[in-house]
């Protein structure tokens, strides 16, 4: 992602995805009747999505500073990233079907320990 961002010349690069493994499974249903089920599927997402990692250089590190002296609760995505990916300065590191999990709480580490011992194995 790195040396995307570096060929990219942009002001920042952001992880995305435009694939996700549910974390349930689906029905096909037809007239009220489930004809058949999808055991959590990959679904292709209409829009990519943000995974909450960046890569930005020392501009919008500036930016940041000069506008938090007027707006004390500044928002990284609305007032900084959103003009700039007006511009074309916001690159897009797509993922692809790499496994992915956001951790935003303890229950789905649980929930999801082999996913969790597979992505970290890849780490190494």
């Amino acid at each position: 992602m790195y040396q995307y961002h570096k060929d990219s010349k942009t002001y920042a690069t952001i992880a995305v995805r435009r694939y996700r493994k549910e974390e349930t499974g689906f029905a096909i249903v037809k007239d009220g009747i489930i004809r058949e089920f999808k055991e959590k599927p990959t679904i292709e997402l209409q829009m990519a999505e943000c995974l909450g990692i960046y890569i930005i250089n020392s501009k919008i590190i500036g930016t940041i500073k000069t506008k938090r002296q007027v707006k004390k609760n500044l928002n990284l995505s609305y007032d900084i990233l959103q003009p700039l990916s007006k511009k074309g300065n916001i690159a897009a590191y797509d993922i692809g079907k790499t496994q992915w999990l956001d951790i935003d709480s303890p229950t789905r580490v649980e929930r999801n320990k082999e996913l969790v011992n597979s992505i970290i194995k890849k780490l190494d």
